[in-house]
């Protein structure tokens, strides 16, 4: 139906539209990007939406300042296609973070800036004056004959911070949806040691973390598993120091011990296993656990 409409050559859409996309990147910003949403206004979940004689399409009576481009820039400008397929482009919101109206406590905004907050990101070389955030909740389809006599915007100082949008719209869509019983039981308790250990013993800190790739898990299914036939790794670079294996040991059996007291379920124990040793079909079956300071995605982070 979408392929049917397109234009059949390149020679058949907007004139310079093609040569004007080549100039716009994945991460640049665009001004005064719309904002709309499907919503029921008699069940609204959002403040502004509640209004029972509005349409099921939601159109805000602002613009954004700004939209961040999270496409990809290869579907962006499409170059060398005989027949472009990508007629749009995808765009999240940018906008004033440090403003009452935004919602963001300082404390939030804290989080932002150091990048903890997976939803929110710091946008630092906005042309006017405060803090910026591009906010990733929300995805809005913009035609790619919007930037027609636009201009791109870099609100970003390098291509390598650019790129963090991509990576960070990547990660949100595609990290795992563990069963809460697992989030419960491993997740939560190790960040809380985690940061606990940051703060009390940066030293032994430095040890329990230093070799350590990632933590995975291997299950048939993620977000209801049977936590008896899960196995977790502890996958590194190097073998732990004696420190950091007495600090992984005593996690993997506090785990297990509030697991059979909670559960009655008796879950297997962590294994450390060194990245060169693993096959390389061993590691495409594990699910990485996302865990600040953990794994190697700039996400994360432990203060």
């Amino acid at each position: 139906m979408i392929s049917g409409r397109l234009p059949q050559d390149v020679d058949s859409w907007p004139e310079g539209l093609l040569e004007h996309l080549a100039s716009f990147e994945q991460g640049h910003l665009i001004a005064d990007l719309p904002w709309f949403y499907f919503a029921d206004p008699a069940n609204a979940v959002l403040l502004g939406t509640i209004d029972p004689d509005s349409d099921p399409l939601f159109w805000h009576e602002e613009e954004f300042p700004y939209g961040v481009i999270v496409s990809q820039t290869c579907d962006l400008q499409e170059v060398g296609a005989r027949r472009p397929r990508k007629p749009w482009i995808h765009c999240c919101p940018v906008y004033r973070a440090d403003l009452p109206e935004s919602g963001l406590s300082a404390s939030l905004l804290g989080q932002v800036r150091k990048g903890e907050v997976e939803y929110l990101i710091e946008v630092p070389d906005v042309p006017a004056a405060g803090v910026w955030v591009a906010d990733l909740r929300l995805l809005i389809p913009v035609e790619k004959s919007h930037l027609l006599g636009r201009q791109p915007i870099d609100g970003f100082p390098n291509e390598r911070a650019r790129r963090a949008v991509g990576e960070r719209m990547a990660m949100l869509h595609s990290r795992p949806a563990f069963d809460g019983v697992f989030v419960e039981l491993v997740q939560d308790p190790l960040m809380k040691r985690l940061r606990e250990l940051a703060k009390q013993d940066i030293e032994l800190y430095a040890q329990v973390v230093n070799e350590v790739y990632a933590m995975g898990v291997r299950a048939d299914r993620l977000a209801s598993m049977g936590l008896e036939s899960i196995e977790i790794f502890l996958l590194c670079h190097n073998e732990p120091g004696e420190a950091a294996r007495a600090f992984w040991e005593s996690e993997s059996e506090a785990w297990a011990q509030e697991a059979l007291r909670s559960s009655e379920c008796r879950l297997q124990e962590l294994r450390v296993v060194l990245l060169q040793e693993m096959s390389a079909k061993d590691f495409l079956e594990l699910q990485v656990v996302p865990l600040r300071g953990m794994t190697p995605h700039p996400l994360w982070h432990v203060d």
